[in-house]
């Protein structure tokens, strides 16, 4: 089938879509769609491309499934590989928390050896009464 462009492409702004209209004589056929975006600068060999690629994917969508198949499948094999990495990373946190903790644990012991027992004990610095005129103990 040989098709021609039968009416001059126009872009719908508001659908961002432009209606392109082909025709062909043997069998009499008239074709029109909506393709997204502005084409209206394509050559005709393209805009009829454009328009039958989107019929033989509405009436045999197999190519296009797929291309979503193959799409899913890296989707899917991504995912895997940000799960491993993910592992690989809460595995170096945890390591790195349990080189930590001993540190932490040790200072946590020198503070508490070095802190007074009784910590009432010491009122030097608190002011006497209160409203006694001393600022730092009322």
């Amino acid at each position: 089938m040989n098709y021609e462009i039968l009416n001059t492409p126009f872009y719908k702004q508001a659908i961002n879509a432009t209606e392109v209209q082909i025709y062909c004589n043997a069998p009499y056929t008239v074709i029109t769609r909506d393709i997204v975006g502005n084409v209206c600068d394509k050559p005709s060999e393209e805009l009829i491309k454009l328009v039958i690629d989107q019929v033989a994917a509405e009436y045999d969508p197999t190519d296009k499934i797929n291309r979503l198949d193959q799409t899913l499948l890296k989707a899917d094999k991504a995912i895997e590989r940000m799960k491993e990495e993910s592992k690989i990373t809460q595995g170096a946190i945890i390591e790195l928390m349990n080189q930590v903790l001993p540190f932490l644990h040790k200072a946590k012991e020198e503070v508490t050896e070095h802190a007074p027992s009784n910590p009432t004990a010491n009122n030097d610095e608190k002011g006497g009464e209160t409203v006694d005129g001393n600022a730092t103990g009322n």
